[in-house]
C-alpha cells in the first residue's frame, strides 16, 4: 500500500476538461471558486464544478474506456475548497488531484489468501468511519470498495468515484452488481436503496468524432430522485449532448441551484 501525508501539500497541476478548467490558487476562497466556476464556457461544465465546490452530495463519473473519467474526475478536484483536506483513494495511481491537503493511499482492490497488506474497500471503510475529510475521490471501482463508496454516501459524505459503463442506467447496474459481489446477503433491493438513498448525480463521458478527429466529451448528466413504484431509478435527465430538448431544464436547475432568479 501506498500512502502519502498525512495530508501531504502537493502542487496543483492544470488538467483541463474541453480546456476549461483550471488549477486552484493556494489560497482559495468561495469568491474564486464563483469566479472560476462562472468562467467556464459550457454550463454542464458550470454545473458539475460548482456541485462539487459547494454541494455536500455524491458524483459517479461514467464511461467506457479511454472516455475521460478519470480526466474528469481530475479537473473537478480542482473546485474543491482548499480549507479542509481531502482523500484520494485508488488501487494504482492514476489520479492527478489538484488539491493542496491531499492523503493519497494506493492499494490493491483483493489480496490472495494469506498475502499481507489491507486491500482498499477495508482503507475506505476506515477513511469514512474513522476519519473526517472534506471528500473522499475513489479512483475507478472495480471490485469491494463499491459496496464501502455507497456505505459512505449514505452517511452524508461527499463522494467522487468513476466507473464503467456506455450509459448511465449500465453504469448504475454495474454499480449494484459490484455491491452485491461484495454482500450478496444484501438482496437487490436493498443495494439499490442504498443507491437511491446515497447517490446524487451521475455524469456520463463519451468519445464523438468531430471533423475527423476523436474528442472526450461530457454526454449526459442526471440526478437520482428514489426509486418509483416498479422500483426503477427516477433518473432526472438535466443535460444530454445529442440534443437541446432537455438544455432548458437544466439550465432553470443550475439556476436554481446557484441561486440566481
Amino acid at each position: 500500500m501506498e500512502q502519502t501525508g498525512t495530508f501531504a501539500k502537493c502542487d496543483p497541476t492544470s488538467i483541463g476538461l474541453m480546456q476549461t478548467f483550471t488549477s486552484p490558487a493556494e489560497k482559495d476562497t468561495k469568491s474564486e471558486l464563483t469566479r472560476r466556476i462562472q468562467s467556464l464556457k459550457d454550463t454542464p461544465d458550470r454545473f458539475l464544478a460548482w456541485m462539487v465546490a459547494n454541494m455536500a452530495g455524491s458524483l459517479m463519473i461514467a464511461g467506457e474506456m479511454g472516455s475521460g473519467k478519470t480526466t474528469l474526475l481530475n479537473a473537478l478536484s480542482g473546485f474543491l475548497p482548499v480549507s479542509a483536506p481531502i482523500a484520494a483513494l485508488e488501487t494504482f495511481r492514476e489520479l492527478e488531484i489538484q488539491h493542496p491537503f491531499l492523503l493519497r493511499t494506493v492499494a490493491p482492490a483483493e489480496l490472495s489468501p494469506g498475502t499481507p497488506g489491507v486491500t482498499l474497500d477495508w482503507v475506505l471503510n476506515v477513511i469514512y468511519t474513522r476519519m473526517n475529510p472534506a471528500a473522499i475521490l475513489v479512483g475507478e471501482v472495480v471490485g469491494n470498495e463499491a459496496l464501502q463508496f455507497l456505505k459512505a454516501t449514505c452517511l452524508g459524505r461527499k463522494a467522487l468515484t468513476t466507473i464503467h459503463g456506455g450509459t448511465i442506467e449500465e453504469s448504475l447496474m454495474r454499480l449494484e452488481q459490484l455491491a452485491l459481489a461484495a454482500a450478496p446477503e444484501l438482496g437487490l433491493s436493498a443495494v439499490r436503496s442504498m443507491v437511491a438513498m446515497g447517490l446524487d448525480v451521475v455524469a456520463l463521458m463519451g468519445r464523438v468524432t468531430r471533423s475527423g478527429r476523436v474528442q472526450r466529451t461530457l454526454q449526459a448528466i442526471a440526478t437520482i430522485n428514489g426509486i418509483n413504484a416498479k422500483g426503477d431509478y427516477c433518473l432526472n435527465y438535466l443535460y444530454r449532448a445529442e440534443g437541446d430538448e432537455n438544455l432548458p431544464v437544466f439550465e432553470q436547475a443550475y439556476h436554481q441551484l446557484e441561486g440566481i432568479k
